[in-house]
């Protein structure tokens, strides 16, 4: 126990950001299976690739490149 308390304020979906000639850009949906990771894998997944980059500039430089397909919070697509 830390003696802290959590509460969720909030919840947002994700979204996969990648390179226009990715094979599953032209996709409507993408799952997490077509990204070739599972449920018990995702987490770790999404922190993998976010270390990849700075900042989200950097990530979106990298995607463009073809080099990467990080999981991001729905709010960056807006």
């Amino acid at each position: 126990r830390t003696g802290l308390d959590a509460e969720t304020l909030a919840t947002e979906g994700r979204v996969v950001a990648l390179a226009a000639g990715h094979p599953l850009a032209a996709r409507d949906r993408v799952t997490v299976a077509d990204l070739g990771v599972t449920a018990d894998t995702l987490h770790g997944y999404i922190e993998e690739t976010r270390s990849k980059g700075h900042d989200l500039a950097q990530l979106l430089t990298l995607v463009g490149l073809g080099g990467l397909t990080p999981v991001l919070p729905a709010s960056v697509a807006a």
